[in-house]
């Protein structure tokens, strides 16, 4: 005799919300809404990382703070812009959370006007801020352990490390590093963190289709 189940291994329901998305993976889809986009953004946030780095050499050379800084406020603008667009975009397909819309529509806005040079030095105010906010929640926000705890600690003490350093430092080529530094910390951040995000996502997704066993008696 072949049976054929169709039923959850677990025997859950999928309106019970025993397989719902754990706290942290439930907060990461309202803000990301996708584990790819994570990592999209992650992308970006070295090649924007990449580029400070290139503006400090040039800085070292010919004293250029006067028109690196401005380039990298738009392609720091343009890069906040696109993935805006995207995340708004995106909200839509996938009917996500009000959060999600409202971080595309608040992006894009800060994003075009970082992109005009005229606002460069609000880049840095605007860099500060943001550094503040997110390493601030980074290190005192609760209900994480082990080792998800310990990057959260290390990546916002090195953002707030260079908020300070963007305000003191004297405008030379450490002055691009101080964004190349925080550009890479918070993209580790986002790639560490993907992957339970990705991991939590797939069980969810499978709990959800159930499975079809197969038995010959």
């Amino acid at each position: 005799m072949i049976r054929i189940y169709t039923s959850n291994p677990s025997g859950s329901d999928s309106g019970n919300g025993k397989n719902a998305l754990d706290p942290k993976s439930a907060l990461l889809q309202s803000i990301y809404g996708k584990w790819w986009m994570m990592f999209i953004e992650a992308l970006g946030l070295v090649a924007l990382a990449v580029y400070a780095l290139a503006l400090g050499y040039l800085q070292t050379r010919d004293n250029s703070l006067y028109t690196s800084l401005p380039s990298l406020s738009t392609m720091t603008g343009a890069f906040i812009a696109v993935m805006g667009i995207a995340y708004v975009v995106l909200s839509y397909r996938i009917d996500a959370s009000w959060l999600l819309k409202l971080r595309g529509f608040v992006q894009t806005i800060i994003g075009i006007i970082l992109m005009n040079p005229v606002f460069a030095y609000m880049f840095v105010f605007m860099f500060g801020f943001w550094a503040v906010i997110v390493g601030m929640n980074l290190i005192f926000s609760g209900g994480y352990s082990g080792k998800s705890r310990m990057i959260r600690i290390v990546t916002g003490v090195i953002l707030l490390a260079c908020t300070f350093s963007a305000f003191s430092v004297e405008k030379s080529a450490f002055y691009f590093n101080v964004f190349a530094l925080a550009f890479f910390a918070f993209a580790i951040y986002l790639l560490t963190n993907l992957i339970g995000f990705r991991r939590a996502v797939k069980e969810k997704e499978d709990e959800e289709r159930g499975f079809t066993d197969y038995s010959i008696e």
